[in-house]
């Protein structure tokens, strides 16, 4: 579904159009849902149920791509399409600022599962998404040097994986599934090709299903 380009916005302008646009996200989102997840899995939807939540806060918005991220890995995918939609209606200009980068992944990554579903709500994102990937990014997005390979990194100090928490654990990959969405959006590149960058979301998707407390809900 193709939409008009938004015009860009005074920095007043964008704050406040931030500001109405956080209860309808929050609404959409339904933190307090956990259907089709399991009971742990609410470590995602954490941060987004206080007043202190908000569109114009960086951390905020951190922690909202993590949740989106998460509905999709439960399969909870028109969730996700439905929060992403309210971010659409920012305009964004750089899609390199932190903040901006942040809002765009919630967007890519409600597509993501959207196409890897084979969910209809995919073309409620599609021209949002062709339209992000027309600003080149760095090109460490393309080398993979932004990439986060948990999975394949030695842990640090020494210490074993499984002493810290599942959610820990999940978070983690969540930013690597994160950072593989972004590149897959770019179509990836030689290094990075569409397949291999799907093969490795799944096998986070798998690792995050396999900590305990984290397994998918059967029936």
């Amino acid at each position: 579904m193709d939409r008009p380009s938004l015009p860009e916005l005074a920095p007043a302008e964008h704050r406040a159009l931030k500001a109405r646009l956080t209860p309808l996200f929050v609404e959409a989102l339904a933190p307090e849902d956990l259907t089709g997840m399991p009971k742990k899995a609410k470590f995602v939807m954490t941060g987004l149920r206080g007043k202190a939540f908000s569109l114009s806060s960086e951390r905020s918005i951190a922690m909202a791509t993590g949740a989106v991220l998460g509905l999709g890995v439960y399969g909870q995918t028109t969730r996700a399409v439905r929060a992403a939609e309210v971010i659409t209606r920012l305009p964004f200009a750089t899609h390199r600022v932190p903040e901006e980068i942040h809002l765009v992944s919630i967007v890519r990554s409600a597509f993501y599962f959207a196409v890897r579903d084979g969910s209809p709500t995919a073309s409620l994102l599609e021209a949002d998404v062709a339209r992000s990937v027309a600003v080149r990014p760095h090109d460490n997005v393309f080398n993979g040097r932004l990439l986060r390979p948990y999975l394949d990194e030695p842990f640090p100090y020494g210490e074993h994986r499984d002493a810290y928490p599942a959610w820990h654990q999940a978070a983690n990959y969540l930013d690597s599934i994160r950072e593989f969405i972004r590149l897959w959006s770019y179509g990836g590149s030689e290094l990075w090709p569409v397949a291999r960058l799907e093969v490795e979301i799944e096998r986070y998707i798998v690792a995050i299903h396999r900590e305990p407390g984290l397994e998918p809900v059967r029936g």
